[in-house]
């Protein structure tokens, strides 16, 4: 099974936390079944912390 995480474009190894509130290199990432969903989530919540404002990318795990 596929997995999307959405990264700061910046520095993609700063992935949304499972828990929406930030983005962290360490804490367990925010994980999408398909890039479909994960677009869905940032265009839904991209104006609000902490995506608001941010250049963001969506990412497909390497696992």
């Amino acid at each position: 099974m596929e997995e999307y995480w959405i990264c700061r474009r910046d520095n993609p190894h700063f992935r949304l936390t499972e828990d929406g509130s930030d983005f962290s290199t360490s804490a367990a990432p925010m994980v999408f079944g398909s890039h479909d969903a994960a677009f869905d989530y940032m265009t839904r919540e991209n104006t609000r912390p902490p995506l608001e404002g941010m250049s963001l990318e969506i990412v497909r795990s390497e696992a």
